[in-house]
């Protein structure tokens, strides 16, 4: 160890003598090497540091050195080839303003130009000075460029026929140039100026077919380039100089004569960049990147905006036949995708997604009214059968995207539905058989085949997708209660005054049957979500439950204060409702996990379930009693005293609902039960000795003190007589029994 820090120190003095006598660059390599001899730990060979600095130094020097070859090589190439060719132009002028020479003569000068830096450009390929025969092509190529615009625009030397033909043979000539020498800039600058031919050659009439033809030529000339290179800028340019060139003619006055003629060249168009956007990945079986779908995707989105235009105004009725075509096109692209390359499924999965975007177009173009919604729920589920089959993650995500988009078109739906019913009454209604049936039919199956999808492939769907199942089918549930609750409005706002009379209650009527059905979802959740053990479930069956209780305490309990109606207690229709309501609760109390479970929470709103069953069971017979005084009061006579009489049942009602509960909890020796008969005690003495005393009349008065003074000295003797069955033997007793 002594020996090595020893050598280091050795060297540390020779660097620092060299950094004080060397030059600049001697002195930066004498600092970078004694850097890395201090960071390095102290018990590694020097030597080895040495190394290790040497080859910090080397890189840094290649570093160096290769952005000197780029400035020097190359952008002063570049630099130097635009200064040549401005030169060349600057000449052109100043020969053309001193009369030095014709204009043919200028034409000549610029083409032999562009012929010599083209001449150089190979010779100097084929010496491999690859940068500097780029440099001298491009600039060949701008100057041949210039020289034809010349001889057309300026000196009228050619006609447009053959400058437009020499123009395509310097571009085809920089296309295959740039191939041959790998030059990216090459193709760029071919590539710009066959796009701005047609700018530089027109003469101001107009010629549809002789320009679209000419792009689409140079358009496929690219696509075949792209067979040979993987250029994407090149492709993106060309798209986008293609699409100038078609929204410029559409600007103009000529683009609505001949709507054939546009559709064919948009659809030349688009099935060259179709091919383009994919060509090389296809071809050569490597794999899609993200980058390459914008050309996927802006391709077919500027295709459809054309054609949409330009065929609208024509043939509006069939127009959702367009994206249905381009959904099938791009369905049969992913196919042939999948075909050539199967190890390429981001491809293949972009290209159906395109496909799945207009499938979900074709719906509102060309359907109308409940059918879109209908077409909607039958392509998500189709999606999700195709995206399980598949195992693709990416079209199951599809489908629900399309699910979403049908559920949100329901809700409008439900609401032409509610107009419907509130100012267009169809007469007959029949129930479940109508004309608005459809979306709502189409939804709830659509959801429901979705999670029979998802509980049968959830062995091969991801981890997170597992469970998804269980959440459709509490949706389909839920929605279908929501239907059939429309439903249950419109027949009694149709047919009840028919069927049940002109005092047939509606208002309430609907109140109290929605009621029913939200009461049987959330049993039917509440049973679910104990089979499948799903908190979620639980969760939305107790809120079918509360959201029932709400209508039938509500605005359904209007019903027992109609003093027109005339029925009998416990026995009348509407008593259905609170029956099912207690028996949800009571189901939903029995099926959640039970105190001292895992679920300390669920135990508790199990608990607090069976209390609101009780309560909602007093509620219910309160109602009754009201109900019962406010139809047959006047027939038993008691006229002004129905409110007294209403009073005093209520305090019995409570008494002997208290005292059933106390017996139930002897019984079966549940101490919840009897607290909460202790409560219910509380509030009917709280009620006769504050209310009935003070305001009942003294009849009234003395049957609500006797009743309950009387009840409550039976529940005091059942106590004391029955304390030992209740609370168990005291210890002294158990002690004494033990010594006889």
């Amino acid at each position: 160890m002594a020996s090595l820090e020893a050598e280091n120190k050795m060297i540390l003095e020779r660097l620092q003598a060299g950094e004080a006598t060397g030059t600049h660059e001697t002195k930066a390599r004498s600092g970078v090497l004694k850097d890395t001899l201090r960071k390095e730990p102290s018990g590694v060979n020097p030597v080895e540091r040495l190394k290790q600095g040497v080859r910090k130094l080397a890189a840094n020097g290649l570093a160096a050195e290769l952005n000197e070859a780029k400035i020097g090589g190359t952008w002063l190439n570049r630099i130097g080839i635009v200064a040549f060719i401005f030169g060349l132009g600057f000449f052109l002028k100043y020969s053309f303003d001193n009369n030095w020479i014709g204009p043919a003569g200028r034409v000549i000068i610029g083409i032999l130009a562009g012929l010599g830096l083209l001449a150089g450009g190979e010779k100097a390929q084929r010496k491999e000075l690859k940068i500097f025969a780029q440099g001298l092509t491009g600039g060949g190529i701008a100057a041949l460029y210039f020289a034809i615009f010349a001889a057309f625009s300026l000196y009228h030397l050619l006609g447009q026929l053959p400058a437009f033909g020499i123009m395509i043979m310097i571009t085809i000539t920089a296309v295959l140039l740039a191939v041959r020498y790998d030059a990216f800039a090459i193709a760029i600058l071919g590539i710009i100026g066959g796009f701005l031919t047609p700018f530089f050659l027109s003469t101001g009439v107009p010629n549809q077919i002789g320009l679209f033809s000419y792009i689409a030529l140079l358009d496929c000339g690219i696509l075949a380039l792209a067979y040979f290179k993987k250029w994407r800028s090149i492709n993106i340019i060309s798209f986008a100089f293609t699409i100038l060139i078609l929204l410029i003619w559409m600007a103009g006055p000529y683009s609505n004569q001949a709507v054939w003629t546009n559709q064919v060249f948009y659809t030349l168009f688009f099935a060259i960049f179709a091919c383009l956007a994919i060509f090389y990945n296809v071809m050569h079986r490597i794999r899609t990147q993200r980058d390459d779908l914008f050309l996927i995707i802006a391709n077919a989105s500027v295709f459809f905006f054309l054609s949409y235009v330009n065929l609208t105004s024509l043939y509006d009725r069939y127009i959702g036949f367009l994206p249905f075509a381009m959904a099938l096109i791009y369905f049969i692209m992913g196919y042939l995708a999948w075909l050539r390359n199967r190890e390429d499924r981001f491809l293949v999965l972009s290209l159906w997604g395109v496909a799945v975007v207009f499938l979900t177009v074709t719906m509102p173009l060309q359907l109308h009214g409940t059918w879109i919604t209908v077409a909607w729920a039958i392509e998500a589920a189709t999606l999700l059968a195709l995206g399980c089959y598949n195992r693709s993650r990416s079209l199951r995500i599809s489908a629900l995207a399309v699910l979403g988009i049908a559920l949100y078109r329901l809700t409008f739906d439900a609401q032409v539905y509610l107009n419907a019913y509130y100012y267009q009454p169809v007469n007959p209604f029949w129930p479940l058989a109508n004309i608005h049936m459809l979306p709502f039919v189409a939804c709830i199956a659509g959801v429901f085949i979705i999670s029979y999808l998802y509980y049968r492939g959830r062995e091969t769907v991801l981890e997170d997708e597992k469970t998804w199942w269980q959440g459709f089918l509490v949706l389909g549930t839920a929605l279908t209660a929501g239907y059939l609750s429309l439903e249950t409005l419109y027949f009694c706002g149709q047919w009840g005054t028919s069927l049940f009379g002109s005092q047939f209650p509606a208002q309430e009527a609907k109140s109290l049957a929605v009621a029913v059905i939200w009461f049987l979802t959330g049993i039917v959740l509440t049973w679910l979500a104990a089979r499948n053990s799903s908190t979620g479930t639980r969760v939305v069956g107790l809120m079918s439950i509360v959201y029932g209780i709400i209508l039938a305490y509500g605005p359904g309990a209007a019903i027992y204060f109609d003093s027109d109606l005339r029925y009998w207690p416990i026995l009348s229709w509407h008593s259905i409702t609170y029956f099912a309501g207690i028996a949800a609760a009571l189901y939903f109390a029995g099926k959640s996990p039970r105190p001292g479970g895992p679920a300390v929470f669920a135990a508790a709103v199990s608990a607090g379930a069976a209390v609101v069953a009780n309560l909602m069971a007093l509620a219910y017979l309160s109602l009754e009693a009201a109900g019962f005084y406010n139809s047959w009061g006047e027939s038993l006579g008691l006229g002004v005293d129905t409110g007294n009489a209403i009073q005093m049942t209520l305090s019995v009602i409570w008494t002997l609902y208290a005292i059933g509960l106390m017996v139930a909890g002897f019984i079966r020796k549940n101490r919840p039960l009897r607290l909460m008969a202790i409560v219910i005690f509380a509030v009917t003495i709280v009620k006769v000795f504050l209310f009935d005393l003070a305001n009942l009349d003294t009849i009234y008065r003395i049957i609500s003190f006797i009743v309950l003074g009387a009840l409550l000295v039976v529940v005091s003797y059942l106590y004391q007589s029955h304390k030992d069955r209740i609370f168990g033997q005291p210890p002294a007793q158990q002690d004494k029994g033990a010594s006889h």
